[in-house]
């Protein structure tokens, strides 16, 4: 169980969070429906993964999978929504 800040565990974690935070840097450039999208997998990751990291408080078990299924899924439509972004504009490409 990490139990100080200064654990090498942690570099996962804010690893994760940086990558949030570059991705809402870039929220801006999708267009409206894929940013629906992005956002809704980008909070099922962000607030259901928050109690697994028991960073505000104790939950009393260490990370098992039975936490991580509603992060995974928030992790599998994010991707779902930036690849249809990309495959979207790869398809404006080629019709010029």
């Amino acid at each position: 169980v990490v139990e100080e800040w200064s654990d090498a565990r942690n570099l996962s974690t804010a690893a994760l969070y940086a990558t949030l935070c570059a991705g809402a840097a870039l929220y801006g450039l999708l267009s409206g429906e894929v940013r629906r999208t992005c956002l809704m997998g980008a909070s099922f990751v962000l607030l259901f993964f928050l109690p697994a990291m028991q960073v505000f408080f104790p939950v009393g078990l260490l990370l098992a999978e039975r936490v991580l299924y509603l992060p995974s899924m928030g992790v599998s439509i994010l991707c779902a929504g930036l690849q249809e972004q990309i495959v979207c504009a790869v398809w404006r490409f080629w019709e010029q």
